[in-house]
């Protein structure tokens, strides 16, 4: 995980894997709990790719939208609610997102959290949309 506090990660000067995208998928995406039908369904979204796509979809609507809440970043962004709720924190996982101050949501009303773009996934949007 990305140390935010401590400037984040040196895409540069990474390991070759860590400079792969591919790497950020190894959050688990289902939980032990969970019965066999999620742990397929979430193998299936990794290896075919559409988990790391939902993620670059989120990361670039976040270059001007940072500090927005899931729901408006859903609504304001024309993306389904429950997908950006369930990658958010699959991006903290990965060093991508980091978790802000919680206020009340424009969208649903509600005290949420607001959700940030690290420096490491600055330097990741940068590399893919430049």
């Amino acid at each position: 995980m990305v140390d935010v506090e401590q400037g984040g990660f040196d895409f540069e000067r990474a390991p070759e894997k860590d400079r792969d995208p591919e790497f950020l998928d190894a959050a688990p995406i289902y939980s032990a709990k969970d019965p066999d039908t999620s742990r397929i369904a979430g193998e299936v979204l990794t290896r075919s790719g559409r988990r790391w796509s939902m993620k670059m979809r989120i990361l670039k609507a976040m270059r001007n939208s940072d500090g927005w809440t899931s729901a408006e970043l859903a609504h304001n962004h024309r993306l389904d609610r429950h997908m950006v709720a369930r990658r958010l924190p699959d991006m903290e996982v990965d060093g991508l997102v980091y978790k802000g101050a919680a206020r009340k949501c424009s969208t649903t009303g509600s005290r949420s959290v607001t959700w940030l773009v690290s420096p490491f996934g600055r330097q990741v949007a940068l590399r893919k949309f430049p």
